[in-house]
């Protein structure tokens, strides 16, 4: 089976799980954002 296009977020969304691409760090976003999450100099995917 195929992987999941990944999408780069324009805003944190609520009660999704984000993770870096470089470190691994996931973080689940409890209350919506105004702006991307950003991890290691770059901008979290939605997993």
């Amino acid at each position: 089976m195929p992987k999941k296009a990944k999408t780069k977020m324009n805003k944190s969304e609520k009660n999704c799980v984000y993770v870096c691409d470089v470190c691994g760090c996931e973080i689940v976003c409890t209350t919506p954002g105004r702006g991307p999450l950003v991890c290691c100099d770059e901008i979290m995917y939605c997993c």
